[in-house]
C-alpha cells in the first residue's frame, strides 16, 4: 500500500510498499503549456540527487532514527539477550528481503521494457549512511525506515505530463507491458514463496498438527455430536487423511448453515461418520466446531536464553517432581525434613511413607534431597536428581492396577502410539512415541497419590538415559467459594441426558444419587457447587467400595425453568442411567465462554460469576468475598523465567459473555477456575466484584490444595502432535510446494470474503506490530521454519497487494483493464476521486489494525 509522500527521492514522486505508481492514479499537472526542457524524444531533465551527507551531517539529522533504534536495540536485550538482538537482525533481514523481491520484480519487469527507472529503495526516508549509490540512470538505496519500498520510473510522478513524447516514460508503454510492470513483484512474491515451500518440504519437511482430537470444547458442535476425545479424523468432505489445519481451515470458511461430513476413526477401532454444522457463535472471532488437537508425550525441546527455568508449571506437582535411582522392592526409611533444615528423619511404612515423601518435596521446593533406602537388606543413600527437563519423553508411568502398598516405582510401559496404518507413531529422530491417552487415563486412575513418570532423556532410544521422576499428588486449588449454577448450555445427541428429557435454558437446582433400587441420597450443598458437580459425582461412584457396578448408578436432576420457561417451576426429571464409558474423555471448557460438562451424562452446564456462598475461614473469606458479589474482572501473575522471581500482575480481563445480544453476561467462571487446575504458574488472582451498585478495589485471593479433591493434571507441558510432511523426490518437493501456494493464496481470499461477509470477526486481524511479534518469534526456531514463515508472508504480501483497491498493484490493474476495454484511460476526475478514496481506506485499515495490535498489548485499550 502507498506511503506518505518522500521529499528525500531525487525527483520528489510518490513512493510506493511493494508496487510501483504509475500516474494513472496520480492528479493532472494545471497549466497548459508544457515546461522548458530537454527534446522530446530524450532523457528528460531530472534533477540532480543532493550529495551525501557526511556521517556527522547524517547523525543530526537522523538523531530521532537513531534514538528509537537504540532504545528498541537495549529493551531487546534486557528482555532477550543477546539473542534477542539477533533475532530482531532476523526480521529486519527477513521481511526486508521479501519487499526486495517485490520490488526487484517491478524493477526487472521496468528495464525489460525499457522504462527508465530513476529510483530503487528499499524502505523509505533517509538513505543508511554508506547505503546509496547510482549507477548509470539509476540511484540504489537501503533507507532508514524499513516499512516497504518503492520504485520510482520516469513517467509516473506529477511531473508525468512533460516527458508526453519520452519513449522510455512508463506512461507511454503499452498497456500490456504496464501490466507486466505492475503485476511483476506480485508473481515474484507468489514465486519466493512457492520456492521457500519446495525448499523446506525437500529438505527439512513442514511440521502439520495431527487430526486427532484430544479435548472436545464442551457444549460445541462436536460435543453436540458425540465426538469423543481420541478420535483420530480421516476424512472430511472430499478430503481423505486431512491435517488438523485443512480440518480447521474447512471449518473456518465453510458454511455455517449446512452440514459438513467428518469421517473418524475411535480408539475402539471402528469408524463412525458425523454431520457437523460449523458455529460461529455470539463469542468466537471464527467457526469451529469445538476440538482441540492432540499433544505427544514429550516436553518442548531445550528453550533459547532467558526462556524458563523448567518445561513444566512452577507450582504444579510436575515443578515439584524430581527423579530418583529406585527400583520396586526398595524400601524408604528415612527423607529430608524440611522442618529440620534438611536433616533426614523417619518416614511412614507403605504407601504414606510415599504420600510424605511427595510432602517433603514440595516444601524443599528444589533444594537437595535425600532418601534412606533399605534395598537387599542394605540401607543405601539416594539422591534426588533433577525432574522433569527439557526434550524428556515418556516412556512409562505407575502401572494403575498394581497394589498401592508396593509404591509408586511398580512400572509399566505406555503402549505405543499408531498411526491410522497401525504404525507407530514416530518423533523426528526415529524414535517411537507412546500413547498420550493412556498415559491421561493412568493419570485420572492414580489421581491424588504418587506416581512415578519414566521418561528418556535427551538422546535417541539406544544412547538416552532412563531417568524415573517421582510427581507428587495434585489436587484441585479452591478459593472457597460457590458459584451460582448456570443454565443448561448444551445435551448431547444420544446421550442419556437427552433420552430423560433434560432441557437446554433449564438450571439444575438438585442432584441426587440412586445405585440399583436403593433410596435415592441427595448431594451436599458443597458437591452442588458447578465447578465440584462433576467430580463429586465421579468420586461418589468410582469411589463406592461396596456398590461396584457404575452402569448400576442414576443421577437424578431437579431442574427449574425451560421447557415451559417458567423460572419459578421446579422439576424433578427421571432417572438419568450413568454412562461410564465416557469416564476417560476430555470434555473441558477451554474458551473463555465454554460452559461445563458431565460427560457420563451429556449435559453441558454454564457457571456464572455471581457468589452464592463462602466458606468460613476459606482464602475467598479472608479476603472479604461476600454472598451475591458478581466477579467483573479477572487478573492473573504474569510467568516468569524462573520460579523465584518477581511475580507482577497480568492484565484486566472481563470475564463476560455474549448471550442472545446482551454483551454482559457475566458466565466465564468456569473456564478461569478450569484453567488454573495445573495449567498456570501461580495459583494467585485478582478479582474485582460488582456490589452494592458499584464495581469494588481490586481483591487479592490465592488460592489453596484441597486434598479431597484430587487431580488428574499435574502440570506437565507437552509438545502438538506433529507429523513431518517431507518429499522425498524433488518432483514430490514441486508438487508439495505448489500445492501449498495454490492453497495458502485461496485461503487467503476466503479469509477476506469471510471478514466481509462477517463469518470472521475482523478482531483476528493483525498489523504491523503482530507480524513483527510473530515473526521475531519464528526468528527463534530454525532457519527452515524462519524461511517458511517468510513464504507465507510473500504470498499474503502479493495476495494483499493484488485487492483491486487504489493505491495497490489491484487498483491499478483495474484501471490498465478499464483503459484496454474503453481504448482510452478513465477521465481525471475518477482517477483522482479514487486515489483519495483508496488513500482513506489504507489509512483507515492501517489505523484499525495498529489499533488492535495495540489492545492485544495494552490493557486499557481494551474498550468495553
Amino acid at each position: 500500500m502507498d506511503k506518505p509522500h518522500n521529499p528525500d527521492s531525487p525527483d520528489h514522486v510518490r513512493p510506493s510498499s511493494g508496487h510501483v505508481q504509475p500516474a494513472a492514479n496520480g492528479p493532472a499537472r494545471a497549466g497548459g503549456a508544457p515546461s522548458a526542457g530537454p527534446p522530446a524524444l530524450s532523457a528528460p531533465d531530472v534533477t540532480a540527487p543532493a550529495p551525501p551527507l557526511t556521517l556527522g551531517g547524517w547523525l543530526t539529522s537522523n538523531g530521532p532514527y537513531l534514538i528509537i533504534g537504540l532504545f528498541l536495540a537495549g529493551w531487546l536485550y534486557r528482555t532477550f539477550g543477546f539473542d534477542g538482538i539477533l533475532r530482531a537482525a532476523m526480521v529486519v533481514l527477513g521481511l526486508g528481503f521479501v519487499i526486495f523481491i517485490h520490488e526487484l520484480g517491478h524493477f526487472v519487469a521496468a528495464k525489460w521494457c525499457d522504462v527508465h527507472v530513476q529510483t530503487f529503495s528499499i524502505g523509505f526516508g533517509p538513505a543508511l549512511p554508506g547505503c546509496s549509490f547510482t549507477r548509470g540512470e539509476t540511484t540504489y538505496k537501503v533507507a532508514a525506515i524499513p516499512l516497504g519500498g518503492f520504485v520510482n520510473m520516469v513517467g509516473e510522478g506529477p511531473e508525468a505530463d512533460e516527458e508526453e513524447e519520452y519513449p522510455r516514460s512508463f506512461k507511454n508503454k503499452t498497456v500490456g507491458q504496464r501490466m507486466f510492470i505492475i503485476s511483476a513483484g506480485v508473481i515474484m512474491n507468489v514465486l519466493f514463496g512457492c520456492i521457500t515451500f519446495v525448499f523446506v518440504y525437500r529438505f527439512r519437511g513442514i511440521e502439520r498438527p495431527a487430526a486427532v482430537v484430544s479435548q472436545v470444547e464442551a457444549g460445541s458442535r462436536a460435543w453436540e455430536q458425540g465426538v469423543r476425545s481420541g478420535w483420530a479424523l480421516t476424512s472430511l468432505g472430499n478430503m481423505q487423511r486431512p491435517y488438523f489445519d485443512d480440518m480447521k481451515v474447512a471449518v473456518a470458511l465453510g458454511s455455517t448453515t449446512s452440514p459438513q461430513t467428518f469421517g473418524f476413526r475411535g480408539r475402539d477401532g471402528q469408524d463412525y461418520v458425523k454431520e457437523i454444522v460449523p458455529n460461529r457463535g455470539e463469542n468466537d472471532m471464527m467457526p469451529v466446531i469445538g476440538v482441540v488437537p492432540s499433544r505427544r508425550l514429550k516436553l518442548p525441546p531445550s528453550p533459547r536464553a532467558a526462556d524458563r527455568e523448567m518445561p513444566v508449571y512452577y507450582s504444579s506437582a510436575a515443578g515439584y517432581a524430581r527423579s530418583f535411582d529406585l527400583q520396586p522392592g526398595d524400601v524408604v526409611e528415612k527423607a529430608s525434613d524440611p522442618t529440620r533444615d534438611g536433616e533426614e528423619t523417619a518416614v511412614p511404612p507403605g504407601e504414606q511413607g510415599w504420600v510424605e515423601v511427595c510432602r517433603r518435596l514440595r516444601h524443599l521446593g528444589g533444594k537437595p534431597m535425600t532418601l534412606k533406602v533399605r534395598r537387599a537388606g542394605k540401607v543405601e543413600t539416594v539422591e534426588a536428581g533433577k525432574g522433569f527437563d527439557w526434550g524428556d519423553t515418556v516412556l512409562s508411568t505407575t502401572d494403575a492396577q498394581a497394589d498401592p502398598k508396593l509404591g509408586p516405582f511398580q512400572v509399566k510401559e505406555l503402549p505405543l502410539a499408531l498411526t491410522l496404518d497401525g504404525k507407530p507413531v514416530k518423533d523426528h529422530e526415529g524414535n517411537a512415541m507412546h500413547d498420550p491417552f493412556e498415559y491421561r487415563l493412568r493419570m485420572k486412575l492414580l489421581a491424588g497419590k504418587p506416581a512415578v513418570v519414566r521418561v528418556r532423556r535427551k538422546g535417541t532410544a539406544n544412547d538416552g538415559e532412563l531417568v524415573s521422576v517421582l510427581v507428587p499428588p495434585a489436587f484441585h486449588v479452591d478459593f472457597g467459594m460457590r458459584m451460582k449454577m448456570g443454565e443448561i448450555a448444551g445435551v448431547r445427541l444420544g446421550s442419556p441426558a437427552e433420552e430423560a428429557g433434560v432441557a437446554k435454558g433449564s438450571t439444575i437446582v438438585g442432584v441426587a444419587l440412586r445405585y440399583a433400587k436403593e433410596e435415592a441420597f441427595d448431594l451436599t450443598k458443597k458437591e452442588m457447587g458447578p465447578v465440584r458437580l462433576p467430580d463429586a459425582l465421579a468420586r461418589r461412584i468410582y469411589g463406592d467400595k461396596k456398590r461396584t457396578d457404575p452402569g448400576k448408578w442414576s443421577v437424578i436432576l431437579t431442574v427449574m425453568g425451560a421447557p415451559k420457561g417458567d423460572q419459578t417451576e421446579k422439576r424433578k426429571l427421571p432417572p438419568i442411567v450413568w454412562d461410564a464409558t465416557w469416564r476417560f474423555d476430555e470434555e473441558s471448557p477451554y474458551n473463555p465462554a465454554s460452559p461445563m460438562a458431565i460427560p457420563e451424562l451429556g449435559i453441558a452446564y454454564r457457571v456464572t460469576s455471581t457468589v452464592e456462598d463462602v466458606e468460613s475461614g476459606s482464602p475467598a473469606a479472608n479476603a472479604g468475598i461476600q454472598k451475591g458479589d458478581v466477579i467483573h474482572e479477572v487478573r492473573s501473575r504474569e510467568d516468569t523465567k524462573t520460579r523465584s522471581a518477581e511475580r507482577k500482575w497480568g492484565h484486566w480481563v472481563k470475564i463476560k459473555s455474549i448471550r442472545d445480544g446482551d454483551e454482559n453476561v457475566y458466565d466465564q467462571w468456569a473456564h478461569y477456575f478450569w484453567a488454573m487446575q495445573g495449567h498456570v504458574d501461580y495459583p494467585e488472582l485478582e478479582v474485582k466484584v460488582f456490589r452494592d451498585g458499584a464495581l469494588q478495589e481490586p481483591i487479592a485471593l490465592e488460592a489453596v490444595a484441597d486434598e479431597k479433591w484430587p487431580l488428574d493434571r499435574r502440570g506437565v507441558v507437552f509438545v502438538l502432535d506433529t507429523h513431518r510432511q517431507k518429499a522425498s523426490t524433488l518432483w514430490e518437493a514441486l508438487t508439495f510446494g505448489f500445492d501449498r501456494t495454490l492453497g495458502l493464496t485461496k485461503q487467503i481470499y476466503l479469509n477476506l470474503s469471510s471478514l466481509v461477509l462477517g463469518r470472521i470477526s475482523t478482531k483476528s486481524l493483525g498489523g504491523p506490530i503482530e507480524i513483527a511479534a510473530q515473526a521475531f518469534n519464528f526468528a527463534g526456531e530454525d532457519l527452515a521454519i524462519f524461511a517458511l514463515f517468510l513464504g507465507m508472508i510473500s504470498i499474503n504480501l502479493a495476495v494483499v497487494n493484488f485487492l483491486p483497491i487504489p493505491l495497490l498493484d489491484g487498483g491499478h490493474m483495474v484501471f490498465l483493464i478499464y483503459e484496454k476495454l474503453r481504448g482510452r484511460p478513465a477521465s481525471e476526475n475518477v482517477r483522482a476521486v479514487a486515489t483519495y478514496i483508496g488513500l482513506a481506506f489504507i489509512l483507515g485499515l492501517m489505523l484499525f489494525v495498529l489499533y488492535l495490535d495495540l489492545r492485544r498489548r495494552i490493557p486499557w485499550l481494551r474498550l468495553p
